[in-house]
């Protein structure tokens, strides 16, 4: 009877480990990193509430295999006193009958009836522990009692902490879909910006190859202005070497023509000295020539005369040639 009450109790309870954690938490776990945390605290609480459920079946079964220890020894006692009480009042009857049969044994049976109350007296100090076990017995069924409340005030716990839970992972899921909108949003801006940036860097190269031409056609001016002060300088000094070289030539040709000239004298008086000795070489001749003396002064001149045109053509030669 004391065991009823316990077993009742005791099969309201959810079972501990878990398979009683399974029966109170929710079958799908929610993912992402809100959800570990969600369900790291969940855990958490889930290991805090277990372990009291724990400790409080521990503490539960204590007091069960006490009250039942109890509830034996009690039985027990039970019936050893009535079995002992059966027992003497056999004896008790025996007794009076044996008193009532044989009144010359009353004082033994007055001596033993003496005995029987002392047996009786402790039979009852017996049965007043039997009494005090009782109490016992029912101080520990309001502790079960207690205990139990104090489980379904866990379990009631826990599924306040699973309604939370829940909540959680209803705001967990809105904030995600808020996340997506906001993540999809920022892919389009950036996909926007990645265009512009494109734009930029497209813009940024024409710039720069513009830039280049620009440079590119300020250098070949500045080189074409280099090229015409050059082509310039290059035709003045042609013009000043042009200038200079044509009056080296003439210096040169006038030079020339006086060594030539010179020259010339000095061959036409050459020829003529060695005329002058061919004529003395040879012999005298006995028959005078007609006209003798005139001739004879007439022919310096016409040798003088052919070593001069013989000197013109050589230096006209030679100035064909310069």
């Amino acid at each position: 009877a004391a065991a009823g009450p316990s077993a009742s109790s005791s099969s309201s309870a959810p079972a501990a480990g878990p398979e009683g954690l399974a029966q109170i938490c929710p079958k799908k776990a929610p993912s992402g990193p809100l959800g570990q945390a969600l369900k790291s605290k969940l855990h958490q609480t889930q290991a805090a509430i277990s372990s009291e459920l724990r400790d409080a079946q521990e503490k539960l079964r204590a007091v069960r295999a006490e009250l039942s220890q109890a509830n034996a020894d009690h039985l027990a006692s039970d019936r050893a006193v009535r079995s002992e009480l059966q027992a003497r009042g056999g004896e008790l009857q025996a007794a009076r009958r044996q008193a009532q049969e044989e009144q010359q044994a009353a004082a033994a049976a007055r001596a033993r009836e003496s005995e029987m109350v002392a047996s009786a007296a402790a039979l009852r100090s017996g049965l007043e522990r039997a009494d005090a076990e009782k109490a016992e017995v029912g101080r520990l069924r309001s502790r079960e009692e207690a205990l139990q409340q104090e489980v379904q005030g866990v379990q009631s716990r826990l599924q306040v902490a699973l309604f939370d839970a829940e909540a959680a992972s209803s705001g967990r899921r809105e904030l995600e879909a808020q996340l997506e909108r906001v993540l999809s949003e920022r892919d389009a801006a950036r996909s926007e910006g990645g265009e512009l940036q494109a734009e930029r860097s497209e813009l940024e190269r024409s710039r720069l190859q513009l830039q280049e031409a620009l440079a590119e056609a300020e250098r070949m001016r500045a080189d074409q202005e280099e090229s015409g002060q050059e082509r310039r300088r290059l035709s003045e000094s042609e013009a000043a070497l042009g200038a200079e070289l044509a009056s080296e030539k003439a210096a040169y040709l006038s030079e020339a023509e006086m060594q030539r000239a010179s020259q010339a004298e000095a061959e036409a008086e050459a020829e003529r000295l060695e005329e002058c000795a061919k004529a003395k070489k040879r012999p005298p001749s006995k028959r005078r020539r007609p006209g003798g003396r005139f001739f004879s002064a007439l022919r310096l001149p016409a040798c003088s005369l052919r070593g001069t045109s013989a000197s013109r053509r050589r230096s006209a030669s030679r100035s064909q040639d310069l």
